[in-house]
Order: C-alpha cells, then sequence, then structure tokens
C-alpha cells in the first residue's frame, strides 16, 4: 500500500480506513499492485480533471462518514483501478480517506 502520509505529488494527505487495509491485504499480489498504481495515479491529479483511466466519479446517493461530530457528511466517490477493481474513497479538507477497495460486486454490496 502507499504512504499513509503526504505524497510527493500531492499536497493532501492519504488516511486508509480499516475496512480498506483488511481488503486490500485479502487481494492477490497483482491485484494490490493495481489499487497502488491507481493511488499514485490520483495524488499526482487529485481533482478535476482526474487521470482518464481511472474513471473517477461520485457515488448517487452515497455519503461518507464526516470526521467531525454532527458535521456534514460528504461524497464518497470512486475510481477504478482495472477491471472489476474499484477504490472508494472521500475527501476531507486536507485529506483523501480511502474507504474500501476490491472487486466492483463485493465493494458496492448492500450490507
Amino acid at each position: 500500500m502507499t504512504a499513509t502520509s503526504n505524497s510527493e505529488d500531492c499536497a493532501l494527505k492519504f488516511a486508509y480506513t480499516t475496512l480498506f487495509k483488511r481488503n486490500h491485504s485479502g487481494l492477490s499480489k497483482s491485484d494490490r499492485k493495481l489499487i497502488d498504481k491507481a493511488i499514485r495515479q490520483l495524488a499526482k491529479r487529485p481533482y478535476h480533471p482526474f487521470p482518464k483511466g481511472l474513471r473517477v466519479h461520485k457515488l448517487e446517493g452515497v455519503l461518507g462518514t464526516s470526521q467531525e461530530e454532527g458535521g456534514k457528511r460528504p461524497p464518497v466517490w470512486e475510481m477504478h483501478a482495472n477491471g472489476p477493481l474499484i477504490i472508494t474513497f472521500q475527501y476531507e479538507a486536507d485529506e483523501i480517506i480511502f474507504r474500501n477497495c476490491g472487486d466492483h460486486a463485493t465493494v458496492l454490496r448492500n450490507p
């Protein structure tokens, strides 16, 4: 997994949820490399226009977790690492929080 602190290419900090870390570690080595590569690409251009191959978009009707108690819940974004591999994340003031990763059907299934 890429570093959890400031990226050389990006002024934003990166944070990873426990769910992201658990699912990332459960992926095959080749899938982990694809996820890590997508995160590095996003670090180079973390805002619109995003790197083309990532197909970054907001998830309709899905809100993230506010980092402040009672704060506004931010939208959740999705990006494609490769094929069915996706990563979900949200923006906070000075960081990107990577929420989940893995196969599209598994990551976006209803709980």
